[in-house]
């Protein structure tokens, strides 16, 4: 599993480090990202929207627990949730091997967007009390936030159009509610955290035996 992890690492940066024939130009890319708190362990997505050979391709780099984490100037503690915090990690994400390594350099020439919900907005997106997850990351990567271009994705916004019809239609909610317990099931991401925290219980590792002789 680590081995094709890695193959499929390196073949994105080498897609990120080589210049598009039509520009002469390394390609541009957006980097998007989301975050759940789960059992008060706070874990975040991130990803990469790029074009290839003309086609708009979503690429998944790593989903990180968040931790914790001490400022720059090693006082304050920045909580797993916070706007630096969540800015550190997708940082790590590009530049710190976890997964890519690319030069700070490639990143400033490249990164052109970010797209997220509007919790990670700030002021300069109309969020005066949002995280402002990509201001954080311009202030790290020596950027200046005004030419790049934060959005409030499509796809959070539709959540939110979803939950505003639940409201207004009974219907809609009961099929919504029936729809969301089936999936749950299989929802890969809760159901390891689950069964992570059933292990923790239980104070013994979880391991692939372990985890196979649970399947009905």
């Amino acid at each position: 599993v680590h081995s094709m992890h890695r193959v499929l690492i390196d073949g994105i940066g080498r897609l990120l480090d080589t210049p598009d024939p039509a520009t002469g130009m390394r390609p541009a890319f957006a980097i998007v990202a989301d975050k759940a708190t789960n059992a008060r362990q706070t874990g975040q997505m991130g990803g990469l929207i790029v074009l290839v050979r003309g086609v708009k391709v979503a690429l998944l780099l790593a989903i990180d627990v968040v931790r914790a984490a001490l400022s720059e100037v090693g006082e304050a503690t920045l909580a797993p949730g916070s706007g630096k915090n969540l800015a550190l990690h997708l940082v790590a994400t590009l530049v710190g091997g976890k997964p890519l390594k690319l030069g700070v350099p490639a990143v400033q020439e490249q990164l052109t967007a970010y797209g997220f919900d509007g919790q990670y907005m700030g002021s300069g997106e109309g969020n005066n009390s949002g995280l402002n997850v990509a201001g954080h990351m311009a202030l790290m990567l020596g950027m200046r936030s005004e030419f790049t271009l934060a959005t409030w994705d499509a796809a959070h916004m539709l959540e939110l159009a979803v939950a505003d019809g639940r409201k207004v239609l009974p219907f809609w909610a009961e099929l919504a509610k029936s729809v969301s317990g089936v999936q749950s099931q299989y929802l890969f991401g809760k159901g390891f955290d689950r069964l992570f925290l059933a292990a923790a219980r239980e104070m013994h590792t979880v391991t692939c035996d372990k985890v196979n002789s649970l399947r009905v």
